[in-house]
């Protein structure tokens, strides 16, 4: 996704971000053989992958079994059209995880795996970071931290998001009020929404055919800087 010189020297971009995470995963991964762990991992990732990818997001960050995605960076994209793919995408990642754990079943995963997810969009620094012969394309700043709580904040197999999403995307999809979430960092709590399976998104889980969406930054919506 983008071509060198563009991605050496970090610069302030608005993007939009999503974190993804399997919910308990260590402790289920505990009672299974670890070829059969990773057998589960490569699948997830995989599809996660192809699904963030198909819409033109770049995924550029694994932690075990969680990951960050990034749309528009590095190719620039419009934030409406960011959103559009992102929530998109997201909504085709919760599809596609239920029926990978569905057909886990025959490797040892009694129990449904599902996933949570966070997205967020906002002015971070984007660019390569790290050192000397070791660097990743990522976003950094507090538009990146709001997201990752947002995930971590969401219940097994939800999307949750920003208050911001939600006033962009309400003609678009159907959304349920969480609340409000304190966020490390962050002086005021972020109003937050559930994106449900709206009546309003096609029924297809390919991201390119079920996205519809904007979102806007819950940095933004509540006032803080980018």
């Amino acid at each position: 996704q983008g071509d060198a010189a563009r991605i050496e020297a970090p610069e302030r971009r608005r993007v939009t971000i999503l974190f993804c995470d399997i919910v308990g995963f260590t402790a289920i991964a505990d009672r299974v053989d670890p070829e059969v762990t990773t057998r589960v991992l490569s699948d997830y990732l995989s599809a996660m992958a192809e699904l963030v990818e198909a819409p033109g997001g770049t995924l550029n960050e694994f932690a075990g079994d969680g990951f960050m995605a990034l749309f528009g960076a590095p190719e620039e994209v419009a934030e409406a059209e960011q959103v559009r793919r992102s929530l998109g995408a997201a909504h085709a990642m919760q599809a596609r995880m239920r029926a990978l754990s569905e057909a886990w079943r025959v490797l040892g995963f009694s129990e449904p795996l599902t996933v949570r997810i966070g997205v967020n969009t906002g002015q971070v620094s984007v660019g390569s970071y790290g050192s000397h012969g070791r660097m990743t394309y990522t976003a950094v700043g507090l538009v990146t931290n709001i997201a990752a709580r947002l995930q971590e904040a969401a219940e097994p197999g939800e999307v949750l998001i920003s208050e911001t999403t939600y006033a962009l995307a309400r003609d678009q999809a159907e959304c349920a009020p969480r609340g409000a979430i304190q966020c490390k960092g962050v002086h005021v709590p972020v109003q937050v929404y559930v994106l449900q399976a709206p009546s309003k998104m096609p029924a297809s889980t390919e991201p390119q055919d079920s996205s519809v969406f904007y979102e806007g930054g819950a940095a933004d919506a509540q006032g803080i800087p980018g």
